[in-house]
């Protein structure tokens, strides 16, 4: 099992030649309990649905290149959210009162 404070790095290896690589370095992220939302990832267009967090926060749901679809104000408890009309993959970026950050992927489809 990983720990979370250190630097990870996997080595693939192609099944036809053997060829191996190491992928680019990552450090695993744990979530604050005080500060986590908790939706579907997987949703339809125009759906609303429904995000349970455990503190208050301003979202910000961004398309594939960057640009903000929309923004939302996240209560402690249960927020409504509307879902982007076209399909994609977004972020959702939540920026909590005491200042953490937490990234949600959504696939949006039709």
């Amino acid at each position: 099992m990983g720990h979370f404070n250190g630097e990870y790095q996997v080595l693939l290896t192609r099944i036809d030649d053997g060829k191996a690589i190491m992928t680019c370095p990552f450090t695993p992220v744990r979530f604050n309990e005080d500060d986590y939302t908790a939706m579907n990832t997987i949703v339809y267009t125009n759906e609303v649905i429904t995000a349970t967090s455990t503190s208050n926060a301003h979202a910000r749901i961004y398309n594939s290149i960057g640009v903000v679809i929309d923004s939302y104000t996240i209560c402690e408890g249960e927020t409504s959210i509307k879902m982007p009309a076209q399909a994609g993959m977004y972020t959702l970026n939540i920026i909590y009162d005491s200042g953490k950050v937490q990234n949600i992927k959504i696939i949006v489809r039709e």
